[in-house]
């Protein structure tokens, strides 16, 4: 039998401990866990790594990192929408990356403030939306964040009973067109020339089949 290998890249140790939380929850990742799916001794998961927490905090921008390539996913012909859309696909299909992103306590709080940093500059580039003043911008994303994040939250827990990718679209739409048009109205803007705006590109259609 061939022994154990003595060397694993950084990033075999980062996806073999990803796959771990994935499938068993963030209280699962230890450094024998990790070692054992790699076949390996706990050595080489040191040799990359100080420690379990230095290891954790890099799996945890890992898990980050797939949850903000999900909000840039062409779910619809509607960016903004694609960022809510991502992150509810993200939490059904992920449910234990999410719940130890955003519901084990606050010591990742760095990863959520990088994340909506980036829906921010997602919405700065979307062509419906650039044109708002950043403080209506802003007071959407806060609202939509509220409401996407506890529709996330409901289904990693698997309290939602229709999960399909056009219940959560459709969801999102009747609670984001609330949310729009109170937000302009509160802040003055021109009602007819935002909706003129944001006809130029359409309603919102799904793009994309359910990966689940």
């Amino acid at each position: 039998m061939s022994p154990p290998k003595t060397s694993f890249a950084r990033e075999d140790v980062i996806a073999a401990a990803l796959a771990l939380v994935e499938e068993q929850g963030l209280d699962a990742l230890t450094a024998r866990a990790v070692a054992t799916r790699l076949g390996s001794s706990v050595a080489p998961i040191y040799k990359q790594f100080g420690s379990v927490g230095e290891l954790v905090d890099a799996v945890m921008d890992a898990a980050a990192a797939q949850l903000m390539q999900a909000t840039r996913t062409g779910w619809t012909n509607d960016s903004f929408l694609n960022m809510g859309t991502g992150i509810a696909v993200f939490a059904r299909d992920h449910a234990n990356l999410y719940r130890a992103l955003f519901l084990e306590g606050d010591r990742f709080r760095a990863v959520l403030d990088d994340f909506v940093a980036g829906m921010k500059r997602g919405m700065h580039d979307d062509p419906t939306l650039a044109e708002l003043p950043a403080e209506a911008r802003e007071q959407m994303l806060e609202t939509m964040w509220v409401v996407t994040h506890g529709q996330a939250s409901l289904m990693a827990a698997g309290l939602v009973d229709d999960t399909r990718l056009e219940a959560i679209v459709q969801f999102l739409l009747h609670v984001g067109g609330a949310v729009s048009l109170k937000t302009i109205l509160e802040l003055g803007i021109p009602f007819d020339a935002y909706m003129e705006r944001a006809a130029e590109f359409g309603p919102p259609q799904i793009l994309m089949e359910d990966p689940r």
